[in-house]
């Protein structure tokens, strides 16, 4: 009965030995995911939404990148990113009223060619790398 206890607490030892061995030293990175917003005049409510994906980020797990396609602000929308940006949330901001009339002409900015959509040439080739998830959120006010 000894031995079997003995020959147990062996391959328990053997085997955290092997799970340490093999997982020593990696870092799994936060799956990311990207947060395209287009805004015209939104100061009214940008920075609920910011707040409202930084949270659900933390529940999450993830990180996220936050890209700004402004089509025009003349409030304090742009200010207000700013601020996020200050504290040190990824945010690139992208000031072309043409790219903030579709999210086609802004995901075709962003990463490259999509179907349906006409090709950008300002593409960036380190923004045309994969990320799990992109969600879009439209913003644009519209004037009365």
């Amino acid at each position: 009965m000894e031995s079997l206890f003995w020959t147990l607490c062996l391959a328990a030892v053997i085997t955290a030995g092997f799970r340490l061995a093999l997982g020593w030293g990696r870092q799994e990175e936060l799956p990311q995911w990207d947060l395209v917003v287009l805004t015209r005049n939104s100061a009214q409510s940008i920075e609920g939404v910011i707040r409202t994906y930084q949270k659900l980020a933390r529940l999450e797990g993830k990180d996220f990148r936050l890209y700004i396609i402004d089509g025009g602000s003349v409030d304090e929308t742009l200010m207000i990113v700013d601020k996020f940006k200050q504290k040190g949330l990824q945010v690139e901001v992208i000031d072309q009223a043409d790219l903030a009339e579709s999210f086609a002409g802004a995901v075709d900015h962003l990463y490259g060619h999509i179907p349906g959509a006409e090709r950008s040439n300002q593409a960036k080739p380190a923004q045309r790398e994969r990320v799990r998830e992109i969600r879009m959120v439209d913003m644009r006010r519209q004037e009365a």
